[in-house]
């Protein structure tokens, strides 16, 4: 893990349970990658990830839409 990594794992960590996290950081936080976070998305994958919010613009569809996971879920 480097040492940015490690930093924001430290910030990450002392969130309260109702802040919201992109990928990126939730990925950080359960030290995983961001693209293994995105598949463990996907309905049928055999290792289910936390629960999540997906959300976006009106319209927004697929991958034009926001994900984010509650640092409570993690």
């Amino acid at each position: 893990m480097k040492i940015a990594e490690l930093e924001l794992l430290a910030v990450l960590s002392k969130l309260p349970d109702d802040a919201a996290l992109s990928t990126e950081e939730a990925a950080v936080l359960l030290r995983v990658s961001p693209s293994t976070l995105s598949k463990m998305r996907m309905p049928g994958h055999p290792v289910q990830g936390p629960v999540f919010i997906q959300g976006g613009s009106k319209g927004a569809s697929g991958s034009n839409q926001r994900v984010t996971y509650l640092v409570g879920d993690i």
